[in-house]
């Protein structure tokens, strides 16, 4: 009971301010053009800000056991489990081409960001939230490399590559290779310090704004959309994203010789329903808006239970572990 109640008031928290968002979209609040405009503030700028101030400065990634095995289990985790949907979208016929390509990269890719570093701040320490951005940065390229490339249905170019010179890979390169240097430590007191509240200041406000759009974002999606019931995509999304992934993620911190921080974060990642940023994605490269709506809503509704159920079996399996 002692570790139930802090991460159910973690997971609450968290969804709690997603239905702020939606709550002040559906008062009028903000209008359809607010939620791309303070998408572009949080990913050009504050989740940047937020990045640089989990890194900068954190002992977990001088060790290389935290550099280099996350990104490679963050790119192939997600891989996978996008190999295995279009295996589960083809094998059941689930709709045309365009739907089952939309279900494959729709439910490979988790809520890896917004949802588990609150989540992680408020369960664990910075060290591990370091870690989890580490690990982010294989998700963030296997969402930039493969998304297009499968929504799309096109082969790979040489222009897909642009999608990697972005605001927030840019900024976690940085980060992490300023840390190895170990750069703020050789500024001057002043300076240093300016830069550390300046981060904190900017990067605390990225996930409070970004989780109130997620909110707003799907108000407006569903009032543009309406909302169709596909009981096939929505029952595998869920058994692939919130039961299927859980056991591959939960399984692998058991079986590596990971660190603890790594451990903890492939526990975060176990939990996670499919991402909302996957919405956006499917509507710019040509894939099917309202399946990727009901993924994303099924499996986050569904995530109610299961997030809190599966952070506390893979925090019993860390303490059994160690």
């Amino acid at each position: 009971m002692e570790t139930f109640a802090p991460t159910l008031a973690a997971v609450l928290s968290v969804y709690l301010a997603i239905a702020a968002g939606w709550l002040i979209a559906r008062k009028g609040l903000f209008d359809e053009s607010f939620p791309a405009m303070g998408t572009k503030v949080v990913v050009n700028l504050l989740y940047p800000c937020l990045m640089l101030r989990l890194v900068l400065g954190n002992e977990a990634l001088h060790e290389p056991e935290n550099l280099l095995l996350p990104p490679l289990l963050g790119f192939c985790t997600v891989s996978t489990i996008m190999v295995l949907a279009a295996f589960v979208a083809r094998w059941r016929k689930l709709g045309d081409n365009a739907l089952r390509r939309t279900f494959a990269f729709i439910t490979g890719i988790n809520n890896y960001g917004y949802v588990p570093i609150p989540l992680c701040m408020a369960l664990f320490d910075l060290r591990t939230a370091g870690v989890l951005m580490v690990f982010n940065l294989g998700t963030e390229l296997a969402v930039w490399l493969l998304g297009p490339l499968i929504l799309s249905g096109r082969k790979f170019q040489a222009s897909n590559l642009r999608a990697l010179l972005n605001p927030v890979l840019i900024a976690l390169g940085a980060g992490i290779f300023l840390n190895l240097l170990d750069a703020t430590a050789h500024l001057p007191s002043v300076a240093r310090h300016t830069l550390e509240t300046t981060l904190k200041l900017l990067g605390d406000a990225a996930i409070p704004l970004a989780l109130v759009l997620i909110g707003g974002t799907m108000h407006h999606l569903l009032r543009r959309l309406g909302f169709e019931r596909d009981w096939a995509v929505m029952g595998w999304g869920i058994f692939l994203r919130q039961l299927l992934a859980p056991v591959m993620l939960l399984s692998l911190m058991w079986l590596l010789p990971a660190t603890i921080e790594l451990k903890r974060v492939l526990v975060l990642q176990a939990a996670m329903p499919c991402g909302v940023f996957s919405i956006l994605m499917s509507v710019h490269y040509g894939g099917r808006p309202m399946t990727a709506v009901q993924l994303v809503l099924s499996t986050s509704f569904v995530g109610l239970l299961l997030t809190p159920m599966w952070l506390l079996v893979g925090m019993k399996l860390i303490s059994l572990s160690s």
